[in-house]
């Protein structure tokens, strides 16, 4: 996986990560110290997106249980269940 900022070459998210490490960060200070506030910053949209998500499934699932029963959504999976999957 490769990140870019601000019309930047990409860069590989593990030589990211890499250089953020201590080791890293005795060699290059300030440059550890960038990585480490963008591994950051990655790892807080990566929370935003999947409670973005999870957000988008409860509401679906709670307008839907109002329509279809449980026995109705059983029937289907136990029937379907080789050709469901997630969008």
């Amino acid at each position: 996986m490769f990140l870019s900022w601000d019309d930047c070459c990409p860069r590989a998210l593990r030589e990211i990560s890499h250089r953020a490490r201590a080791s890293a960060a005795i060699v290059a200070p300030d440059a550890a110290l960038e990585d480490q506030r963008v591994l950051e910053y990655y790892r807080h949209q990566l929370n935003l997106f999947s409670n973005m998500c999870l957000d988008r499934q409860y509401l679906a699932i709670n307008a839907l249980s109002s329509e279809l029963d449980i026995a109705l959504i059983l029937r289907y999976v136990s029937k379907f269940r080789r050709k469901m999957r997630a969008f």
